[in-house]
């Protein structure tokens, strides 16, 4: 739900039956809309954009965002994603911007200005992606996927924001904007990730994992620093 168009009025976007929709929130009636991406090779190569088991030819959209990638003065860029491989980003008219590929995407990308430029960049899955959608730099990380992420200055003493990411059986991941990984702790598969001023008793805020699959249901507090309370 975003007021995608700047008319003051929220519209709701929407994936039904493979069709990126954006919908008069007043109204319900369908203002634009396109169908997803059919499933091809990416740049005329013989890679396979997904399991060949998938069931349809059109992309069934994991996730939607808002970005401000074209540096308006208000964000009214769309990201989708498949699961887990590719990402495409659209203008509030649905015309493509770009499409991205390079690493194992995870589920929900992170939106933000990190270097300060007016354009949006994007954490997804291990990486940082500029607003043209070119790779800047990628963890070192393999195996397993990254389910969320947040970004922010968690510790008063110092300006820097990190980045905070939770993945799977890789754990909770502490980064930095340059991409060097600060903190790492296998926590079981870490699934849910928050933060807040959840003690008040120590400085800055602290960060709240928890597991799903293994031990499901199991929290964990670290601190500003990525250490564990």
């Amino acid at each position: 739900v975003y007021d995608i168009d700047g008319d003051g009025v929220d519209e709701v976007i929407a994936a039904i039956d493979f069709e990126l929709c954006i919908f008069d929130g007043r109204t319900g009636k369908k203002k634009k809309s396109i169908f997803t991406p059919y499933l091809r090779p990416l740049h005329n190569s013989s890679e396979l954009m997904h399991n060949p088991k998938y069931a349809f030819d059109r992309l069934n959209i994991d996730s939607i965002c808002i970005a401000n990638f074209s540096g308006k003065s208000k964000a009214s860029d769309i990201v989708i994603k498949d699961r887990y491989s590719r990402v495409w980003a659209y203008d509030n008219n649905l015309n493509l911007l770009w499409e991205y590929k390079h690493a194992n995407t995870g589920h929900f990308p992170c939106i933000y200005d990190i270097n300060n430029d007016g354009k949006d960049e994007m954490i997804i899955g291990y990486d940082l992606v500029d607003s043209s959608g070119n790779l800047v730099w990628s963890l070192p990380i393999l195996t397993d996927h990254t389910d969320e992420i947040i970004i922010g200055r968690l510790n008063p003493l110092k300006k820097e924001k990190v980045i905070c990411m939770v993945s799977g059986f890789e754990g909770f991941i502490m980064a930095d904007t340059k991409g060097n990984i600060i903190k790492k702790q296998v926590v079981g598969h870490a699934q849910r990730i928050s933060v807040g001023n959840y003690r008040d008793d120590i400085q800055g805020l602290e960060i709240c994992v928890s597991t799903f699959w293994g031990s499901q249901g199991i929290i964990y507090i670290f601190d500003c620093i990525g250490d564990l309370l």
